[in-house]
Formats: structure tokens, C-alpha cells, sequence
């Protein structure tokens, strides 16, 4: 449901179906679900512009390598890249590349 706000444009009401999730014990157990929903987070908070995004997109790819899972990484460096393109274009590079790295990737 929320991904269906987020691509209204209505990050904000995404925000508020997205936060409860983060402390549901089942979410909470399941890593690749809890990374999946923090990254969204920081995909919806960077929409708005937020401070809070960058912690949210961090974390969501701290938990990604952690537990290997290549296709997600990809898409939380893609997120990466847009949370810096406007305020550091040499890092929303490296992350941008090390995106395309990931979806040219072999298995």
C-alpha cells in the first residue's frame, strides 16, 4: 500500500504506513522485509527532502550486505545515488556505479 503512495507523490501519508512496520516484532524478524521497509523510508523521507533519509537509506544497505542480498543492494545504492545527487555528485557517482555494477552482475 504504501508504495502505491509513494507513487501518487504522497510520500508523506507512505511515511505513516511505512514507520508502524519498522517495530512489528514479525517485521523485525524478517531482515530482508526490515531492510526493504527502512530503505522505502529513505526513499520517501529524501522525496521530502528530509535530514532523516540518509540514516534510513544507510541502514536499509548496512542490513542489505550484511545479509548478501545483491539484487536489494542494488536498489538501495540507486537511492543512495539520488539522495546525493544535488549535494555530492562524486558520491551519487560512486553509488550510481556500484549500482550498474550490481545489475550487470553475473550470478
Amino acid at each position: 500500500i504504501s508504495l502505491a503512495y509513494t507513487e501518487k507523490g504522497d510520500y508523506q501519508t507512505a511515511i505513516q504506513i511505512l514507520l508502524p512496520l519498522t517495530i512489528k516484532k514479525e517485521v523485525k524478524n524478517n531482515s530482508e522485509a526490515f531492510a526493504r521497509i527502512i530503505n522505502n523510508l529513505g526513499h520517501n523521507y529524501n522525496k521530502l527532502g528530509s535530514s532523516k533519509a540518509l540514516y534510513y537509506l544507510n541502514k536499509g544497505l548496512k542490513i542489505r550486505e550484511l545479509n548478501k542480498e545483491n539484487r536489494e543492494i542494488l536498489s538501495s545504492h540507486y537511492n543512495l545515488a539520488e539522495y546525493h545527487k544535488t549535494s555530492n555528485l562524486i558520491l551519487s557517482t560512486k553509488y550510481a556505479l556500484l549500482a550498474y555494477k550490481k545489475a550487470t552482475q553475473r550470478k
